[in-house]
């Protein structure tokens, strides 16, 4: 664990190990390092508690800019964090393609939640695909 609170795996497909608490039994799930920073940057949008929760970003339009991270952050109330995470799920993650599955996986499961605006989630769904098909 690095000073930032991060856990790397040692392992060379860079899984992240957590335990899942399911009516009081846990199991130990393995997904890629990066989901973690991943989750945490989507969430900030569409978790009820999210910090850009409300707020006007992202736009559709920003949303369709989601693999371009200089136009995607461009009027972000709080853009280095969005760096950061962007950042640490690179630095963890296998390429490209780890952190736009990852991505992909968590905006689908946004749709059903009927709060989250269904054109937010299908630009970024749309912009995270064009990432990985350019891989």
């Amino acid at each position: 664990m690095d000073e930032l609170g991060r856990c790397y795996a040692p392992n060379p497909l860079r899984l992240r190990i957590r335990l899942v608490g399911i009516r009081q039994r846990q199991h130990v799930e393995s997904l890629a390092a990066c989901v973690d920073p991943t989750t945490y940057e989507l969430s900030s949008v569409f978790h009820p508690d999210g910090t850009l929760r409300g707020s006007n970003w992202p736009t559709v339009a920003h949303a369709a800019q989601w693999g371009h991270l200089d136009p995607y952050v461009r009027g972000c109330p709080i853009p280095e964090v969005i760096r950061n995470t962007r950042a640490w799920a690179h630095e963890v993650s296998a390429g490209r393609r780890e952190v736009a599955a990852s991505a992909y996986a968590y905006l689908l499961k946004q749709y059903k939640y009927a709060d989250n605006d269904p054109r937010l989630i299908g630009a970024l769904l749309e912009a995270v695909h064009n990432y990985f098909s350019a891989t």
